[in-house]
C-alpha cells in the first residue's frame, strides 16, 4: 500500500545535517499529493513518520514521498523518530541537539547490520518556524540506499 506524504524538497535533499527544514504535512487539497490525512491512519499530525516507514524513491527535487510497504523496492527507511516538547519554537540549538540523536549508535539500536554498512546514508528531517508553527514537533531519522533495495533493515 503506497501513501503519498507532501515534503519539501529539504527533508531529502542531502546526506548529513539538515536543520530548518519544514515538511508540508498531508491536507485533503485536489491539489495535494497526500492520499490521505494522517489522522485517518493513527498518525498525529505533529509526527507523521513513524520507525519503520519505508520511502519509495529519495531525490533531492522531491515534493512528495511515496511510502511502501518494506517489501516493496524502497530508497530509504525511517529509524527513529524523536518527538520535541510543545511549546514555543525552540530554536535552532534545540533542534540540533534532537538531529543529534540520528546517529549511528541509534541506527545500530534498529540494525546493527546497517549501522556497519558503508553503503547506507544518513539523513534527518526536521522542523523549522514555519513547519512548527502548523504542528511540527519531531525530527524523523532516515536511512537511504542506492540501489532501492527489498525488506526492512530493522533487526529484531
Amino acid at each position: 500500500m503506497k501513501h503519498s506524504m507532501a515534503v519539501t524538497a529539504c527533508v531529502m535533499a542531502t546526506v548529513g545535517a539538515l536543520s530548518g527544514c519544514m515538511g508540508r504535512l498531508p491536507t485533503n487539497e485536489a491539489s495535494s499529493t497526500a492520499t490521505a490525512p494522517p489522522e485517518q491512519e493513527g498518525r498525529s499530525v505533529a509526527s507523521y513518520f513513524r520507525a519503520g516507514d519505508c520511502i519509495e524513491e529519495i531525490s533531492p527535487s522531491a515534493t512528495a514521498v511515496t511510502l511502501v510497504d518494506c517489501t516493496e523496492p524502497h530508497a530509504a527507511e525511517v529509524y527513529a523518530v524523536f518527538a520535541l516538547p510543545d511549546g514555543p519554537f525552540p530554536g535552532d540549538a534545540r533542534i540540533q541537539e534532537y538531529q543529534d540523536r540520528c546517529s549511528r549508535a541509534a541506527l545500530a539500536e534498529y540494525s546493527s547490520a546497517a549501522a556497519n554498512d558503508p553503503s547506507i546514508d544518513t539523513v534527518r528531517r526536521s522542523p523549522d518556524q514555519a513547519s512548527w508553527d502548523i504542528g511540527d514537533r519531531s525530527v524523523t531519522c532516515i536511512v537511504t540506499f542506492d540501489p532501492p533495495r527489498r525488506g526492512s533493515i530493522r533487526q529484531p
